[in-house]
């Protein structure tokens, strides 16, 4: 079985299917419905844990080999702004730290927030935020910055 995991592990962090981001948020919803069983203390299903380490180690795997890969479409689609009114600024945001994003927004009073970069993003971080940066009116530039204000450093 350790084989297998590490089989499935390798191809899942090479795939290019899943980012950095897909492979966080599948590990949290995992973590979330094994954190509800032992809430309730049902039994976790075999599977479950399996997939929790399947996951965790394509993330270890990707890390450190550095197999980074393009972003998706969906990707783009997501950070454009050409998305209709179902733009939500905290899911950029998310999106933006899960992938390694550091910028910070700072509180400049009058309702003036300006944002800043003293560190360096990762590369998949740093390629999503020009990708949608770019694409965004000033709406939704003041909605990214709020976000980030609100969602603090990290």
């Amino acid at each position: 079985m350790p084989r297998d995991i590490e089989k499935i592990s390798g191809e899942i962090a090479r795939s290019a299917t899943f980012d950095s981001y897909s492979l966080w948020r599948i590990l949290k919803d995992v973590n979330n419905q094994i954190l509800a069983l032992n809430r309730t203390h049902a039994p976790v299903p075999i599977e479950l844990a399996r997939l929790r380490v399947i996951i965790a180690r394509a993330q270890e795997l990707r890390q450190a080999r550095g197999w980074s890969r393009n972003a998706r479409a969906r990707d783009t689609d997501t950070a454009s702004g050409a998305m209709g009114g179902g733009f939500d600024a905290f899911d950029f945001v998310d999106h933006y730290r899960a992938l390694g994003g550091l910028r910070m927004a700072v509180d400049m009073g009058d309702r003036a927030v300006d944002i800043r970069q003293w560190n360096l993003d990762t590369p998949e971080a740093a390629d999503f935020w020009a990708r949608g940066w770019a694409g965004f009116d000033p709406g939704r530039r003041a909605a990214v910055a709020r976000a980030l204000l609100i969602r603090g450093r990290y």
